[in-house]
């Protein structure tokens, strides 16, 4: 069950097969900008992962854009951490590709043992605002200056 494992089997995912004359290319980041502005988009095309000789990812291919709110529903152990992890940078796929709309695209999601770090007081979209707290301050620093 590839979505209750630790941290430590998780990591060990993208070593699987090192050494074994297994060479596995290296993933691919591909950087998909766009004319429109304020526009983001991120993709994973032909992901592919596999755990102890098991397919845990078979052609992965799907993404979200500006606008879109997704909902990423499978049963324990289908690979829904995993595909987030990857998007994540946290993970590399065994093949496949990745596109951002931007190099510098800041992707953040919410583990599912994030409650230890709720902050009861917030709201749910405090709490997710809460990962941008560094960006939300510069926002207010420059909005600070117009009133100067």
């Amino acid at each position: 069950n590839i979505e209750a494992m630790g941290e430590d089997a998780a990591m060990a995912l993208q070593d699987e097969g090192e050494g074994k004359g297994r060479k596995r290319p290296p993933p691919r980041v591909r950087i998909d900008k766009s004319s429109q502005p304020d526009y983001v988009n991120l993709r994973m095309e032909g992901i592919a992962v596999t755990f102890k000789n098991q397919d845990v990812l078979t052609d992965a291919t799907w993404g979200v854009q500006t606008g879109d709110r997704v909902g990423l529903v499978g049963a324990n152990g289908g690979g829904k951490t995993t595909q987030l992890r990857i998007l994540y940078g946290e993970l590399e796929p065994d093949s496949g590709d990745i596109i951002k709309s931007a190099e510098d695209l800041k992707i953040a999601f919410l583990r599912q043992e994030f409650v230890d770090e709720l902050v009861p007081s917030r709201t749910l979209k405090e709490e997710m605002l809460s990962v941008f707290e560094e960006e939300a301050e510069i926002l207010r620093e420059l909005d600070g200056m117009d009133e100067v």
